[in-house]
């Protein structure tokens, strides 16, 4: 069992269990959304541990070779961010590396405005190659555990990286040992201080199987506090590409580590009204499914992403004539869900299916038309919706 990431107390208050179904996996899993009553940190008590070996060193579902427009947005407004409250990243010789930067689609806009000596750090090989490839940005293989680096860094960056870690004050030590004196970081991550404030698109999105720590302005701050650093800015962020809140923060290295921890009451109101939204959305969703079960149609299920895992494991999906779901990362290709075979799009023309079901709220658009335009498809199509009830 995980303590608290933030205070290391282990006072906590379940408040959500989250099923879903991991690839690869023959049963369901969970993990139990707690808060933190020492210090009101909110977090995932028991990640499932397939998320702590080779999870994303073979994870490929990142590397956009060409990046969405709205991932385009959101890497632009972060840029603009950092720029705007720290003019020196413009002096000669500067330095900055990003955390899980994929194939460098946000170090890109750095070197666009003339910073040159920019590294990036992700674990899966691929990002490599095709950052050299597309913009000429050394990526290094690995993850922050294990990277050394001759000279230290002005700037380092992790844009939606820290919710996905286990243990946050190693993560934060080994970023302050790769930075020069005086040094700065810039974290992105959801903003749980507004994850209630609206009915969310996708039910549960923000509980996603790898997201288990859900940060506040107040826990980012004395996460990074209780290790000398001061926040110099921060903001939040509309996310139109996923419809949620980021949290903005840019922190600078002081001398001072007399850190005082306080109580944080906003994750647990807005996360606890995020979960009755979530509820509502997914109660449509669980009506459409059941039209499904009912009618027992050859069904495909296009996408088997986060969504997918958690339809599995919390609606009748499993009950329908189900043949195959369809995905386009290689990574999930040739698995299975619960004994149903993740396949390509290619395969599709080959299974008598009479109805397609996108499980995906961002890219339903897209799928759509590849089904239309790129596949022909002519049965029924049916889009998960997030409409209330």
């Amino acid at each position: 069992m995980r303590n608290c990431p933030i205070c290391r107390s282990g006072d906590k208050e379940p408040i959500h269990r989250q099923p879903f179904v991991l690839p690869g996996l023959t049963d369901p899993t969970h993990y139990d959304v707690v808060h933190c009553r020492a210090c009101g940190f909110i977090y995932a008590e028991n990640p499932p541990p397939l998320l702590q070996n080779d999870y994303y060193s073979e994870a490929t579902h990142h590397l956009h070779t060409v990046l969405p427009y709205g991932l385009s947005a959101i890497h632009a407004r972060f840029f603009e961010f950092v720029a705007m409250h720290l003019p020196s990243i413009h002096d000669e010789g500067v330095s900055i590396l990003d955390i899980g930067s994929a194939m460098g689609h946000f170090l890109a806009h750095f070197k666009r405005a003339g910073i040159q000596r920019v590294t990036g750090l992700d674990p899966n090989p691929m990002a490599r190659f095709q950052a050299l490839q597309q913009y000429g940005i050394n990526v290094h293989t690995g993850t922050i555990d294990h990277f050394r680096h001759e000279h230290p860094f002005r700037l380092i960056t992790l844009c939606g990286v820290l919710e996905h870690l286990h243990d946050l004050h190693i993560a934060v030590e080994r970023i302050d040992a790769l930075l020069e004196t005086g040094g700065y970081v810039f974290i992105a991550v959801p903003d749980a201080g507004c994850f209630g404030l609206e009915p969310p698109a996708e039910p549960f999105l923000e509980f996603a199987a790898e997201h288990i720590d859900f940060f506040t302005r107040n826990t980012l701050a004395a996460l990074f506090a209780q290790h000398g650093f001061q926040m110099v800015a921060c903001e939040t962020q509309h996310n139109d590409f996923y419809n949620n809140h980021y949290l903005l923060a840019l922190f600078r290295r002081t001398s001072d580590t007399a850190a005082v921890l306080t109580y944080d009451a906003i994750g647990r109101t807005s996360v606890l009204s995020y979960i009755e939204h979530s509820k509502a959305v997914l109660a449509q969703t669980e009506i459409q499914i059941a039209e499904l079960v009912v009618r027992q149609d050859p069904l495909v299920v296009w996408g088997a992403g986060s969504l997918t895992m958690r339809l599995c494991a919390t609606t009748a999906l499993m009950e329908t004539n189900l043949l195959a779901f369809i995905d386009r990362n290689p990574q999930l290709q040739g698995k299975k869900i619960i004994g149903v075979p993740i396949t390509t799009p290619s395969a599709l023309s080959s299974l008598p299916a009479h109805t397609v079901l996108i499980a995906s709220t961002t890219y339903t658009d897209e799928i759509e038309k590849t089904l239309r335009d790129e596949l022909h498809w002519s049965g029924q199509i049916v889009k998960i919706t997030s409409k209330q009830l």
